[in-house]
């Protein structure tokens, strides 16, 4: 009997067992099918704030959730804005970019406190993304409120810095807007006898040091008397052929540059080309203190001196800075051809390559872009290379890398009549 009751006891429990798996089993697909549903975190700024009646405001409005790029930013946002008499407006629909935001304009034209607040609109997502698999269900959501201070009196963006009247040093706080006047680069040497314009490159030369104290020295070579049997004569520093300092000579000189408040110098003079080592220094133009002393060397062995710089400003809507370079330059043989080379200034690392490039008379533009200008006087043409065409893609600008053919940079090309 008790052997019988256990395996009846036992059958029980197992059958109880079977069906309660069976149960899960069954409940599983249907807890699965469920989508995940989360709070979208929908945000408002307002930008200046306070502000000045009847001025343009920007409005940052979108989702701290970014979307993936093949479906695009969130659609059919509003922001409904309160005004100081009660009364309502709403801005909208607006559709973000990927990163989750964007940005509206907005004229406030009473005196007073408004109040701003985004709505986010239900949402199933079609792809996967930060906010979890496709078919999550953004909620509708709201966000905080926000209030925007109107008046009637001028609303300064930011105060102004005076210029220093003592010692300073790099880096310079970007918010001191004002002191761009003293802290231009130099981006190459222009010998009276090269056809190069110098273009931006000599601005600000009008704001001097107050003072002609030497601040510091190195040695580039031996120097001084040589003495002994040697007599009265000294130990050879260069001639107007052979510079010590930037290592061109006279004509078409490669002489040193600055970025930044840094001294980029070619250490040895150009004779012996890459069969001899080819450093470039960069020293603190304020401390006289030696950063960094290397070779440029290219992805394929080259050790290149340094020829000149670039110091370039992107604005796109995805990216806003100024991007510098050393620029090395590489040829082969005189009728073959010229390869740029840029390397970073902070460290000297390589970072593109710019094969193949066309010649020109070579020009900066307003940013700092670099301008190759090509009179074809047997073909009638006149073509434009721009620097920035070169790498520039979906709105950003990263060259890291890059080993490119340089004709896409050329902009355009135009017939000119008359020519031969």
């Amino acid at each position: 009997m008790k052997k019988t009751n256990v395996k009846s006891k036992l059958s029980t429990i197992a059958i109880i067992t079977v069906l309660a798996i069976s149960t899960m089993l069954f409940a599983l697909p249907s807890v699965n099918a469920q989508a995940n549903s989360i709070f979208a975190f929908p945000y408002v700024n307002a930008v200046p704030n306070p502000t000045e009646v009847n001025t343009v405001v920007v409005i940052h409005v979108g989702s701290v959730y970014p979307t993936p790029s093949q479906v695009g930013g969130w659609t059919g946002l509003t922001v409904e804005v309160t005004k100081p008499d009660g009364s309502t407006e709403i801005i909208g629909p607006i559709n973000t970019d990927t990163t989750g935001g964007t940005g509206v304009v907005y004229v406030p034209t009473l005196v007073g406190t408004y109040t701003l607040q985004t709505h986010f609109p239900e949402t199933v997502t079609t792809a996967s993304g930060y906010y979890g698999p496709s078919g999550t269900i953004m909620e509708e959501s709201l966000s905080d409120p926000l209030e925007l201070i109107v008046t009637d009196e001028p609303v300064a963006y930011y105060p102004a810095f005076e210029l220093p009247t003592e010692y300073w040093a790099r880096p310079i706080d970007q918010q001191m807007r004002e002191w761009y006047k003293i802290s231009n680069n130099w981006v190459g040497y222009v010998p009276p006898t090269n056809n190069d314009p110098t273009s931006m490159n000599a601005q600000f030369n009008e704001y001097a040091p107050e003072t002609g104290h030497v601040l510091w020295a190195k040695p580039l070579t031996m120097g001084g008397l040589a003495g002994g049997v040697m007599y009265e004569q000294g130990f050879e520093q260069g001639d107007a052929y052979v510079g010590k300092f930037g290592g061109g000579g006279l004509f078409g000189a490669a002489g040193p540059v600055i970025i930044g408040g840094v001294l980029y110098y070619n250490q040895f003079e150009s004779n012996g080309g890459s069969a001899v080592d080819q450093w470039v220094n960069a020293v603190d133009l304020h401390t006289g203190e030696l950063l960094w002393s290397k070779p440029l060397i290219t992805p394929g062995g080259s050790n290149l001196r340094l020829a000149f710089a670039q110091v370039f400003y992107w604005d796109s809507y995805n990216y806003h800075g100024v991007f510098d370079y050393l620029i090395g330059t590489e040829s082969a043989g005189f009728f073959g051809p010229t390869n740029w080379h840029g390397f970073d200034p902070f460290t000297g690392r390589w970072i593109w390559t710019f094969e193949d490039m066309p010649s020109g008379v070579k020009v900066y533009g307003p940013k700092g872009e670099i301008f190759l200008y090509n009179l074809n006087k047997n073909a009638g043409t006149l073509s434009l290379w721009n620097s920035s065409r070169v790498v520039s893609t979906q709105g950003s600008y990263n060259p890291q890398g890059v080993v490119a053919n340089a004709s896409i940079g050329i902009e355009w090309t135009i017939n000119v009549t008359g020519l031969s």
